[in-house]
């Protein structure tokens, strides 16, 4: 329990780093870029964020499972599992990459697009799954800090200007790939880092992680939609909100996800209901505190604020309900579904409520509705759609165990 408890306070600083960071530099970016430019910068991140899911594609949970297992009894098939594991990640992001200079050179997609893309493809070097698998997350919050540290000073030094709005990319790529280069000479100096290319391992382990990948694109791809779609229509300010609102979300995911990933390891090594069940019960007691607190704190608001405000509060509150729907899928999602090899619950519950969360995003550009409530509404729905069938799924599969001792 206590290497679990280090792992989450290590998954913490990580997850902070990683969320409060982006919050940090809002307001340098607004004051620098404007309120019109930060959207842009907004919209091309959620761009960028499709093609860096694709890098990863599911070895954030396959290959910490592998690493995790082969670190305890197979030390001497490790290091060529790790360089496969890289192997696969480069090919992809150097192929799609490839890919989006080609557009660009047929004027297909912009220069500013095109450099966003940096991000994506350093992307492939992020080497977090190897750190959570052997349980040693120190290193990669350390570096993950001193990135985030660079990034910020480089933007608070060079980008003064809407015309630098492709600086804050490159810079975003610069300082994240001194971080992932660093970390990966720490792996190499340890001996567990070996280059032997074989065709069948490599896509022996691309087809294992196919479920996983797809089942972290979906929400990844919903979560920014309708950033996307807001900033499509030409509302770069309103889309540039949306993504603040999105990020104080995910903020609140952050004890959610940093649970699920320190009981991830332990519970991959050897799965038992009732470390299961505290976590459920961990997860869904943080939530409903969340709920509660932001509840209260939102009603105070409400009689502070004008009335012109009353979207965005309605907005902020549909999302911290999700809050509670997203600790539950999650948990099942990573902690049940994945550890236990039943991939295709994960893919099929995230496939209808993403098809859900499209056909209503549908109806609201349709009908002229997209706005930052709708949208926001749209998730949460979406989220609660999520969680009622996996938990639906589960509640069968522990009845169908229950009649099998019976």
């Amino acid at each position: 329990m206590n290497l679990v408890f280090k792992n989450g306070i290590n998954l913490a600083g990580i997850r902070i780093i990683l969320m409060l960071f982006p919050l940090i530099i809002i307001p340098l970016l607004i004051s620098r870029l404007g309120v019109e430019g930060y959207g842009q910068v907004a919209y091309y991140l959620a761009l960028a964020s499709y093609y860096i899911t694709f890098v990863n594609f599911g070895f954030d949970e396959t290959a910490t499972k592998h690493v995790a297992n082969l670190s305890r009894g197979s030390e001497e098939l490790l290091p060529k599992y790790v360089g496969d594991v890289f192997f696969i990640k480069i090919v992809s992001a150097v192929s799609v990459f490839l890919v989006i200079l080609s557009l660009n050179f047929v004027e297909l997609a912009s220069d500013v697009l095109t450099v966003f893309m940096l991000v994506g493809l350093v992307e492939s070097l992020n080497s977090l799954w190897f750190w959570h698998g052997i349980q040693k997350l120190a290193p990669f919050t350390i570096f993950t800090f001193l990135s985030r540290v660079i990034y910020f000073l480089l933007v608070y030094f060079f980008v003064v200007e809407i015309e630098d709005l492709y600086l804050v990319a490159v810079f975003l790529a610069l300082s994240v790939v001194l971080c992932y280069l660093g970390l990966i000479l720490l792996i190499r100096r340890k001996g567990l880092l070996k280059f032997e290319f074989s065709f069948e391992r490599s896509l022996k382990l691309w087809k294992e992680a196919l479920p996983l990948g797809l089942s972290n694109f979906i929400p990844v791809f919903k979560d920014k939609m309708g950033v996307i779609v807001v900033g499509a229509i030409g509302e770069m300010a309103a889309a540039g909100a949306l993504d603040i609102l999105m990020k104080i979300l995910n903020v609140c995911f952050i004890p959610i996800n940093i649970l699920n990933g320190a009981f991830f390891p332990k519970l991959s090594q050897r799965y038992d209901d009732k470390t299961f069940r505290t976590l459920m019960g961990l997860t869904l007691g943080y939530s409903i505190l969340i709920m509660l607190l932001a509840t209260i704190f939102l009603m105070f608001f409400d009689f502070l604020l004008p009335k012109m405000y009353l979207s965005e509060i309605n907005a902020i509150f549909a999302l911290v309900v999700s809050v509670v729907f997203y600790a539950v899928s999650v948990t099942l999602a990573k902690n049940y579904y994945i550890v236990k090899g039943y991939y295709i619950v994960v893919v099929y519950t995230l496939l209808i409520s993403t098809v859900v969360y499209l056909i209503c995003i549908y109806f609201l550009y349709s009908y002229n509705a997209v706005t930052i409530f709708n949208v926001c509404l749209c998730s949460t729905v979406c989220f609660a759609l999520e969680a009622l069938l996996r938990g639906g799924v589960f509640s069968y599969m522990q009845k169908e165990k229950s009649y099998d001792r019976g």
